[in-house]
């Protein structure tokens, strides 16, 4: 079987109520440890602010879904 690179990705449902209820120094500090998980990993695409971005992003998404799940569509 090929793998096409399509995905639908679900986030647990702790991790969806850990982002909706983080406060903006706890979202920071995940972005940076997540940018320094990257940097290991060798992948230096995104900028520090960009992790933020993205997990300030996560974090509004789940406060939005209001308990009915999170999912990523990947093409």
């Amino acid at each position: 079987m090929r793998n096409d690179g399509i995905a639908v990705l679900a986030f647990p449902g702790e991790l969806v109520t850990a982002l909706a209820r983080a406060r903006l120094d706890e979202l920071r500090r995940l972005a940076s440890y997540w940018g320094e998980r990257l940097a290991e990993a060798n992948e230096l695409e995104l900028t520090g602010a960009d992790h933020l971005t993205v997990v300030e992003s996560a974090a509004r998404l789940a406060r939005s879904a209001g308990g009915s799940g999170l999912y990523c569509w990947q093409w």
